[in-house]
C-alpha cells in the first residue's frame, strides 16, 4: 500500500494495529477452532476491525468519516420504507432515492458481499465500494494502465495471518488425538486433533468404511469427531445467532429472501421462518450440504441486497 501511494503520489499513514488484529481476529480464530467450531475470521476482520476499530479509530482523529475499500461488493443507493425510531433517526433528511443497501458485486464470482454484512448499518450511508461494478480483470487493466506493480501480484486466496498457507499453522496449539465416532457413538478410528476436521469434511476422515463418510459433528466437549453418510449433513433448515440487519423492513419472519451458508455459490431460496434480531432460522427450498457452526449464514433479497447475516448455530439433522 505504501508504494502504490509513493506512485499515486498520495498520502500514506499507518497505524500499529497487532494487538488488537491478535484480539479481534485471531484469538477467537483459535478459540473457535479449539471449540470444534468453524471460524471466519475474515469476517470478524472487516466487521470488528477494519469496519469498526480502525474506522472509530480515522474518525476521531483524523475527522474523516467517509471509507473507501477494493472489496468486490456494491453500494446501492435507492428508497426503502421507514418502519422504526431507529431508521428515522438514521436516515433523518435522506433525499428520495439516497438510502443505502450493500448489494452483491456485479461479477458474483468475486463478490464479497457475503464477508461484509456485519458491517454497521448507520456506517451504509458513509460507505464507497468503487470496485463493485468491475471484474477482476478490468482492475487490474486499469492498475497497469496506471503503471502499477500490483496489476501482476497474484489473488490472495487464504488467512493474511497463515501466510496464505494452511490454517493450521496459526492455531498455535498442539493437537491431542481423540475418537472418531460412527452415528451410533461407536469408536471406529482415532483422529489426530479436532482443528483437523470440520463439518462436511470428506478427505482426510482416515476411516475406511466402504462408502463415502463426512465430518458430521466436530464435539470439543469429549474430543470427538463423529462421521456418517451424505445425509447427516444435508438439511434444509439453517438457524444463525449474533445477526446483523441492514434491510430491517425484510428482516421478518414470512419473508422469501436467498441464502448462502459460505461465501460461494449463488444464493438459494429461502423462507425466513423465525427472526427476532438476534437470531433466525431459514427452510430453504433446497437441501444445503453441511452448514457448519461458526461460519455464517447471509440472506439476500430479490435485487442482490444484503437483509441479513449471522453466526450459524450447530443443528445436526435430526434423522441423524
Amino acid at each position: 500500500a505504501g508504494y502504490v501511494a509513493r506512485d499515486l503520489d498520495i498520502a500514506h499513514y499507518y497505524i500499529d494495529v497487532r494487538e488488537a488484529f491478535h484480539r479481534l481476529v485471531i484469538d477467537p480464530f483459535r478459540r473457535d477452532y479449539a471449540r470444534g467450531r468453524t471460524p471466519s475470521p475474515c469476517v470478524d476482520c472487516n466487521t470488528l476491525f477494519k469496519f469498526g476499530l480502525v474506522w472509530d479509530f480515522l474518525e476521531a482523529h483524523f475527522g474523516i468519516r467517509n471509507l473507501a475499500t477494493g472489496h468486490y461488493a456494491r453500494i446501492e443507493r435507492g428508497d426503502r420504507h421507514i418502519s422504526g425510531k431507529g431508521d428515522r433517526a438514521l436516515f433523518q433528511g435522506a433525499k428520495k432515492g439516497s438510502v443505502p443497501f450493500l448489494k452483491r458485486g456485479e461479477d458474483h464470482v468475486r463478490d464479497q458481499s457475503y464477508f461484509l454484512y456485519g458491517i454497521p448499518r448507520d456506517r451504509l450511508p458513509c460507505f464507497y465500494l468503487p470496485l463493485g461494478e468491475m471484474s477482476k480483470d478490468e482492475v487490474r487493466r486499469l492498475a497497469k494502465e496506471a503503471k502499477l506493480p500490483v496489476a501482476r501480484r497474484q489473488d490472495s486466496m487464504e488467512l493474511c495471518f497463515a501466510a496464505e498457507g494452511d490454517y493450521r499453522t496459526a492455531l498455535d496449539a498442539e493437537p491431542e488425538k481423540g475418537p472418531i465416532l460412527d452415528i451410533d457413538g461407536n469408536v471406529i478410528g482415532e483422529h489426530e486433533g479436532i482443528a483437523n476436521y470440520t463439518v462436511g469434511q470428506r478427505k482426510g476422515v482416515g476411516v475406511a468404511a466402504g462408502k463415502p463418510m463426512y465430518v458430521v459433528k466436530v464435539s470439543a466437549g469429549d474430543n470427538s469427531v463423529t462421521i456418517g453418510p451424505r445425509e447427516c449433513v444435508e438439511t434444509r433448515v439453517v438457524r444463525a445467532e449474533d445477526v446483523n440487519v441492514l434491510i430491517p423492513d425484510l428482516a421478518q419472519a414470512g419473508q422469501v429472501l436467498y441464502g448462502k451458508i459460505r461465501s460461494q455459490g449463488e444464493p438459494g431460496k429461502c423462507l425466513l421462518t423465525q427472526a427476532d434480531g438476534h437470531n433466525i432460522e431459514v427452510q430453504f427450498d433446497d437441501v444445503q450440504f453441511a452448514p457448519a457452526a461458526g461460519q455464517r449464514l447471509v440472506l439476500y433479497d430479490d435485487q442482490d441486497r444484503v437483509v441479513v447475516g449471522g453466526v450459524i448455530v450447530d443443528r445436526r439433522n435430526k434423522e441423524c
